[in-house]
């Protein structure tokens, strides 16, 4: 299970407290990229940690770790599918709060490119000096890897990895779609129209929503069962620009951003 800290039975420390361990713990952070990009040539780090079972896993995680489902206090399959069950499956993971699922900025520092989660840039920024001496290139998302992980837990993974030839590359958003339009079915997923994904999910079986975008970045995100009444309405569980276990989806920003929206389930 991936778990987070609860508050609610603890001190709070006080603002001014909090504020500067925050600062210590930021210094830190900084500190170690700086000895990072002083050892490492033109490679992404991963600085963030995450935990699963209270256990807290690699800061440097090089290339991404899947998860281990006996971590998990929910999974599904095929012969065990609620809607019920689907959304434990989904809310375990905590997308909204999930460091692993946060937006990172890439930043360059002395030529060297580190991947910075981004609330932590944003204090870096707002706070310290020292944090001028990075050059903000682009922020990274990770709906793939929400996907990825979830997908997994029911039973039916898409996948983050493939080969190709004799090289391992990555999906991102925009793959994810290729590869569920060109070989989904063999494993399973169906393509659906936006009404029948709605119910496969309300029923809970996994479905998606792949967002194909010519030139420019995708979206993914996993449908989630209706617990809003309107069962003509979609809702999805998704990591991106903003991170959310209930977001409601918008076919015509979609259309007007220029995704191509195509919905997957598996039985």
């Amino acid at each position: 299970m991936i778990t987070h800290n609860n508050t609610n039975n603890q001190a709070q420390p006080s603002n001014k407290l909090y504020k500067t361990l925050k600062q210590v713990n930021i210094f830190l952070l900084i500190l170690s990229l700086l000895i990072v990009a002083g050892k490492l040539s033109m490679t992404t780090v991963r600085t963030s940690s995450y935990k699963i079972n209270g256990v807290v896993k690699s800061r440097m995680e090089r290339p991404w770790v899947p998860i281990n489902i006996n971590d998990l206090n929910y999974t599904s399959n095929k012969n065990n599918r609620s809607p019920e069950l689907y959304l434990k499956v989904l809310r375990q993971f905590d997308v909204a709060n999930n460091v692993r699922y946060e937006k990172r900025v890439i930043a360059s520092i002395n030529g060297r490119q580190l991947e910075i989660p981004y609330s932590e840039w944003v204090f870096m920024k707002n706070n310290l000096k020292s944090a001028n001496k990075f050059k903000y290139i682009r922020t990274n998302t990770y709906c793939n890897i929400y996907m990825w992980d979830v997908t997994k837990a029911m039973g039916v993974e898409i996948p983050h990895y493939m080969k190709q030839n004799s090289n391992t590359v990555e999906l991102n958003a925009n793959m994810i779609a290729q590869w569920l339009n060109s070989s989904g079915e063999r494993y399973g997923w169906k393509e659906v129209g936006f009404n029948e994904a709605i119910a496969r999910a309300n029923q809970g079986y996994p479905t998606v929503l792949a967002a194909y975008r010519p030139g420019k970045i995708g979206h993914v995100a996993m449908v989630s069962p209706n617990v809003s009444g309107d069962i003509n309405t979609m809702y999805v569980a998704e990591a991106g620009g903003t991170n959310s276990d209930y977001a409601k989806v918008n076919l015509d920003w979609y259309e007007r951003s220029g995704y191509i929206v195509k919905f997957y389930t598996n039985d």
